[in-house]
């Protein structure tokens, strides 16, 4: 019996030992791969990313995708990716053996983002000057500029644009000179174009004094006078006389010889209009019809109160600007915007009969800027008040004629009944 029992013991010993074996076998096939560290994220530049093992048998790796390339030196894993041009991010595996051990881990290639950098053209007077463009990005921005001229410079996010003084004295035709920034950050590229004025070529021209007159009678009609005295009309030729608000001149930043460029070619495209106006409807007429050479005056829409500057701009027959200018400041005062209104009538309606009446009664109505839409006109680029141009309403009722033909003798003006001449200047 004991060696019955003694025998039992002894198989269920055998069986217990040949157990314990199993697991010690089962958990050596089970061994894995352990990670010191993981990082695999690359950015959208390119670059590398590693990871780093524990394991005392030689490791080997490889990767499904051709777009990164790994390598393995001691326990550490590197994968070397070039720029990901996409704006999506892309993947990869890579795949660690170790013995009998084996892992898969994940690269990660961040697409690129837009920066946010988008920087406007620059528009610039004759003086030298500098413009600061910040960014903000994990990179630094490249930039070059194709002239001498502008000089460029990159700091910590920041793109510095220099302009050199420009000595260039300008014409009519060649007013400015220009360059171009081109820069790349990140995905995103561009560039910012550069205008810069050349000199002026207008200049104050002293023979010329320009005033404003007040608001006075123009045949029945409140109206706004503005003068030009002429010392010498042999000296200067002829100009065309126009008003702007002073905030214009204000908000543009410019010089006055550099802002008598602006309003010089707005007036020119806005007497063009009217040129072009007069031409369609069977009445030609010329740019010189509304141009003065000796002392003159012109008449306008009174103006609302406020600060305003009166020109007197030098033009060739044909509309070109000749640099001649003069100007002065002129204040309209409260009491000028309640002039000539009738009982119920708005501020709005007396500005539109003002400006419309006289050339009713006397030649083609010229539409106002509210109304031009409806033509197929070119536009003025300033905002220029609507002036009545008397240089247009010297007419016979019909047909119509150019102011130099007034004073000339003729059966329907000798008398001189239809003739506006100027009241006593204040």
């Amino acid at each position: 019996m004991k060696k019955i029992i003694s025998a039992i013991f002894m198989a269920l010993a055998i069986i217990a030992s040949s157990s314990c074996s199993k697991q010690e076998v089962d958990g050596s096939e089970a061994q894995t791969i352990s990670v010191k560290e993981n990082n695999l994220k690359i950015p959208a530049k390119g670059g590398e990313g590693t990871i780093e093992f524990v394991t005392e048998s030689p490791i080997e790796v490889t990767v499904d995708k051709d777009w990164c390339q790994v390598s393995v030196k001691d326990n550490v894993a590197t994968v070397t990716a070039p720029a990901n041009e996409s704006y999506e991010s892309r993947y990869a595996t890579v795949t660690v053996k170790s013995g009998d051990a084996k892992s898969d881990f994940t690269v990660q290639q961040f697409g690129f983002y837009s920066t946010g950098f988008n920087p406007s053209g620059i528009n610039a007077s004759h003086k030298a000057v500098s413009f600061d463009f910040p960014y903000e990005y994990d990179e630094t921005i490249t930039a070059s500029a194709d002239v001498d001229w502008i000089t460029v410079t990159v700091t910590e996010n920041n793109l510095n644009v220099a302009i050199a003084e420009n000595t260039i004295k300008g014409t009519p035709a060649d007013m400015s000179r220009s360059g171009n920034v081109e820069w790349k950050l990140g995905h995103d590229s561009g560039v910012i174009s550069v205008v810069q004025n050349n000199l002026s070529y207008m200049s104050v021209d002293a023979n010329w004094t320009v005033r404003y007159g007040g608001i006075k009678d123009y045949e029945g009609e409140q109206a706004a006078y503005i003068y030009n005295d002429v010392a010498d009309p042999a000296l200067s030729g002829k100009y065309s006389i126009y008003y702007v608000s002073k905030s214009e001149f204000t908000e543009s930043g410019l010089e006055m010889d550099d802002f008598a460029i602006e309003v010089a070619d707005a007036v020119r495209k806005e007497i063009m209009y009217i040129v072009e106006f007069y031409n369609q409807i069977g009445d030609p007429v010329e740019f010189s019809t509304f141009l003065y050479e000796d002392s003159d005056y012109e008449v306008f829409d009174p103006m609302d109160a406020g600060d305003y500057i009166a020109f007197a701009i030098g033009f060739t027959d044909d509309g070109a600007a000749t640099g001649h200018y003069a100007y002065s400041d002129f204040t309209v005062p409260q009491r000028a915007m309640t002039l000539g209104l009738e009982t119920g009538q708005s501020r709005e309606d007396r500005r539109l009969t003002l400006g419309r009446s006289p050339r009713l009664r006397r030649g083609p109505a010229i539409p106002s800027p509210a109304s031009r839409d409806s033509h197929s006109l070119s536009l003025p680029l300033m905002t220029l008040p609507q002036r009545v141009l008397k240089s247009a309403l010297r007419m016979d009722s019909a047909p119509y004629r150019p102011k130099s033909m007034v004073n000339a003798p003729s059966a329907s003006s000798a008398d001189g009944e239809n003739q506006a001449s100027p009241p006593e200047s204040m």
